[in-house]
């Protein structure tokens, strides 16, 4: 069996296929030519494919994808995980990992909009059609007939994105398969999911979620995230400089993410601008958590998971001291996808 954990986000990729193999990837997909060639040699990771559009009347749509683009479209939108750069990027690490033919895939999707309408209930159309995205087609560039699909999926799994990160909690690998942890299932977990776009928080307890508890709405999504810190940088930068942000390049956005900007040819130390930007991020996702489980009385455990979880972690101590943070939990959604899969296919 070819099986893959794929927490497929808006800012990184992850994905996990068992015995600690995983990998985290950037988000960068744009519609149309990579417009990035490599010189003396160098391979770049970059993939151009060809696809259906989502326009019924406009055929097949070139895109391409990979962490060595160096323009890229925003993903910050709602339909982002029914669209051919979400299916277009899957498909293209897949293929770059190693994947089969045919591989058994788990993805996600928010909690906000895995669950719908006032009784809760799963979203089953939503779920259905991030499938029929994921499942359609996706050809090398080069491969004018496009009669060879490079992914075919032999099954698909839709997870709730916290959920995932449950499963990882609950579950563990074994030689030839998977284990439940019986003490972990039986206790109340409630997990907060740093992602790009949003921040899922979920109250499972004995593997039901919770939806409402005391009045207050314990399990959803608020629509802030990495992207959120990242964009909150770019516009100090740009007013404290006085320079337009679409001008900078990527490698110049990767760089100043990290604590370093170089303008006019002149290094500047912006650690200033990287904490405050980081404290208004953080002060807004944890003032949501308090909303929905206050200081976690009474909750056997509250586990910080994605990639903003480690990110933030003195912000979240300050806040709740108890606080779980699993190891590499940048992965536990991938992680806890796969392991889900894993078990679902045991006899």
């Amino acid at each position: 069996m070819d099986l893959w954990g794929f927490d497929d986000g808006y800012f990184n990729n992850k994905t996990y296929r068992g015995n600690g193999d995983f990998s985290i990837r950037p988000t960068r997909a744009k519609v149309g030519g990579a417009g990035s060639y490599g010189m003396g040699g160098k391979v770049l990771d970059i993939g151009t494919y060809r696809t259906k559009s989502p326009h019924a009347n406009l055929g097949k749509v070139t895109v391409s994808v990979g962490m060595d683009l160096q323009d890229y479209d925003t993903t910050d939108f709602p339909d982002y995980p029914l669209s051919p750069i979400n299916r277009v990027m899957v498909h293209h690490i897949l293929r770059t990992l190693g994947a089969k033919k045919n591989p058994s895939i788990a993805t996600g999707l928010p909690v906000e909009v895995f669950y719908s309408g006032k009784n809760f209930s799963v979203n089953e159309e939503l779920i259905d059609q991030k499938k029929r995205n994921l499942a359609t087609p996706v050809f090398l560039g080069d491969d004018i007939e496009g009669e060879s699909p490079i992914i075919t999926f032999d099954s698909q799994i839709v997870l709730p994105e916290a959920f995932a990160g449950y499963y990882d909690f609950v579950l563990k690998e074994v030689d030839g398969g998977i284990e439940e942890i019986p003490e972990r299932m039986e206790m109340s977990n409630f997990f907060v999911d740093f992602g790009g776009r949003t921040t899922d928080a979920a109250l499972i307890d004995e593997a039901t979620i919770v939806r409402e508890q005391g009045g207050r709405k314990v399990s959803g999504s608020l629509p802030v995230g990495m992207i959120n810190y990242r964009d909150k940088v770019l516009q100090s930068v740009g007013e404290t400089f006085g320079i337009d942000q679409d001008d900078l390049s990527i490698k110049a956005v990767d760089n100043l993410l990290k604590g370093t900007f170089t303008h006019k040819g002149e290094k500047h130390d912006i650690s200033e601008l990287l904490n405050a930007a980081k404290t208004d991020v953080a002060t807004v996702i944890l003032n949501d958590v308090r909303k929905r489980i206050k200081d976690g009385v009474g909750v056997d455990n509250m586990i910080f998971i994605g990639g903003g979880a480690s990110f933030f972690k003195d912000e979240i101590l300050s806040y709740y001291p108890q606080a779980i943070f699993p190891e590499n939990g940048i992965i536990s959604n991938a992680r806890g996808m796969y392991k889900y899969l894993m078990y679902s296919k045991m006899d």
